[in-house]
């Protein structure tokens, strides 16, 4: 058996006495680079399906533009901002576009 330390979080209760306790602002990032052109692959995270193309899809609002869209490569990270707290955030297997903060 592993020797425990308490990890100083309430939801976490313990963890392994030589892990780190950080702040994930400190080992990821936020990408900020928005397309430039437009065209590459405009995905979609769903709950249901996890990162999917949007045209594998029927989306109930479909963007007119994708302009303005952050660029995102595959293995990155992704997640609905307006559905994180119930878990909607996947490893993206595509390179492409989602819909993003200015």
């Amino acid at each position: 058996m592993r020797e425990m330390k308490d990890s100083g979080i309430i939801w976490c209760n313990k963890v392994p006495v030589n892990w780190d306790i950080l702040r994930i602002k400190y080992i990821m990032f936020e990408r900020k680079e928005k397309t430039k052109t437009g065209l590459e692959e405009p995905l979609s995270v769903t709950q249901k399906y996890g990162i999917v193309k949007s045209k594998d899809i029927e989306v109930a609002n479909p963007s007119i533009s994708y302009d303005d869209y952050v660029v995102v490569s595959k293995n990155d990270i992704v997640f609905n901002k307006y559905k994180a707290h119930s878990g909607v955030f996947f490893v993206t297997p595509y390179d492409g576009t989602c819909f993003g903060n200015t």
